[in-house]
Order: structure tokens, then sequence, then C-alpha cells
């Protein structure tokens, strides 16, 4: 399944909405304390594989916390978690990113 993410290089931990939770019927883990801009919540956190298009990259036994609240055209946000593992070029000029893993 393809995922669109949002970057967020604030964000330290790479997040999912539950609906993806529920498509790919992950295993829920438990909960944990998740702090937001405004405050902090507990959510439920899955486990399962992450990869990337064309890449070798990939995780197994991942765990994702679910997004509080959904950003705008995506389905969770992209977070420094997998962003450190790489290097993450943008053009402002052509609205465009390249993460080399």
């Amino acid at each position: 399944m393809t995922v669109i993410l949002l970057v967020d290089t604030g964000a330290s931990r790479t997040m999912i909405d539950q609906s993806i939770a529920d498509a790919l019927s992950l295993d829920l883990v438990g909960q944990r304390p998740l702090h937001t801009v405004a405050n902090i919540v507990n959510t439920n956190v899955y486990v399962g594989d992450s990869g990337f298009p064309n890449t070798a990259w990939s995780h197994a036994g991942m765990q994702l916390p679910i997004i509080p609240k959904r950003p705008i055209h995506a389905f969770g946000v992209l977070g420094r978690d997998i962003l450190n593992q790489g290097k993450l070029e943008y053009d402002g000029i052509n609205h465009e990113f390249v993460l080399t893993l």
C-alpha cells in the first residue's frame, strides 16, 4: 500500500492515521504518550513493516503511533526517526524535495 505522508522535520516520530492501521490490519502493541505542539496525549501504537518505493530501505517491525489529528492531504507524518537516516534536500524554487536513504 502506498501512503502519502507529510514531511515534518519537527516531528520526532513517524506517525500514521488510524485508517491506515485499520486498512493494513496492523497489530496494536499498546499506548504511549505523544508530545504535540499543544499538549501531551495518549495514542495507540501499532507495529508494521515500512519501506519506500524504488529503494532498498525498509524497516521491519517499526512502531507506528497514531497521529492525533491528520494533516490535510496526507495520512500521517514522516518524522525525524526516518529522516535522520538519510539526506533531505529541498528545492524551494521548484517546490520539490529529495530524500536519499
